[in-house]
């Protein structure tokens, strides 16, 4: 059975990340990434959005067209992606590291760590859920850090909310 996780941009859901265990697999949710900026809406890492841009930019192609040319993420680019969003597995105090947030110090199993990290960087605005209850500005550390509101960004640290 699949596990199905919602691709967020803040309160946006864009996609779906879907996860059989072996493969992984993409849904774009098109209305919502539609009414995005095409660098929003259509991840950078996941698709190749930023030079669509740049050639819709140099060469006037409209919006559409862009989005067309857009080829869905495969396996191996979610794969990689969603790699670029958790420690590294070649960190030297990677088992610590683990150890401390719950895992086996020995596992490394980057569905089960983004899933722990809800993939938030404090680079963007990306996350991944499986509860749509939730809304960006309750946890996010980036915006949370932004907005200056550290103490809760500490509480919830504290009680296992924002991963270590």
């Amino acid at each position: 059975m699949s596990e199905n996780y919602c691709l967020m941009h803040k309160n946006a859901n864009i996609g779906m990340i879907s996860y059989d265990g072996k493969k992984f697999s993409y849904i774009l949710n098109q209305k919502a990434a539609n009414s995005l900026p095409i660098v929003v809406g259509y991840p950078p890492g996941l698709f190749n959005s930023v030079m669509a841009w740049m050639k819709s930019r140099s060469t006037g192609m409209a919006k559409s067209e862009v989005i067309k040319s857009l080829l869905p993420p495969n396996h191996e680019k979610i794969e990689y992606w969603l790699s670029k969003r958790v420690i590294s597995a070649s960190r030297s105090d990677l088992s610590t590291i683990l150890t401390m947030a719950g895992f086996n110090p020995n596992g490394y199993d980057i569905w089960e760590l983004n899933k722990y990290t809800k993939s938030i960087s404090m680079t963007d605005d990306y996350w991944i859920t499986d509860d749509l209850s939730m809304k960006y500005e309750d946890f996010h550390p980036k915006y949370l850090f932004e907005t200056q509101q550290l103490d809760k960004m500490k509480h919830l640290q504290d009680i296992g909310v924002i991963p270590i």
